[in-house]
């Protein structure tokens, strides 16, 4: 992936949303992904969305930790902050 390419002027992003396919597998790989690639600012908001009955996420995924948790029937969104 080139991170270059998603970030105006190589700019990290304060808030980047997620929105893979419920069946998709690779959910936690996919945020730790937008850390390794720089994809974030420091104090940005990584928002993923998935079913509600996926239920066993970790509390940190590397330097990002959940914050929030919103559930809205079978769909639920998970908040992340990068850094302190």
């Amino acid at each position: 992936m080139q991170a270059e390419r998603f970030r105006p002027e190589g700019e990290p992003f304060s808030v980047v949303y997620l929105d893979p396919p419920f069946k998709y597998t690779g959910k936690e790989k996919l945020i730790s992904l937008v850390e390794e690639h720089g994809l974030l600012a420091e104090g940005g908001i990584c928002i993923i969305h998935h079913p509600s009955q996926e239920r066993e996420w970790p509390e940190k995924i590397g330097s990002l930790s959940c914050i929030d948790l919103r559930s809205y029937g079978g769909s639920t969104l998970r908040f992340f902050r990068y850094g302190e």
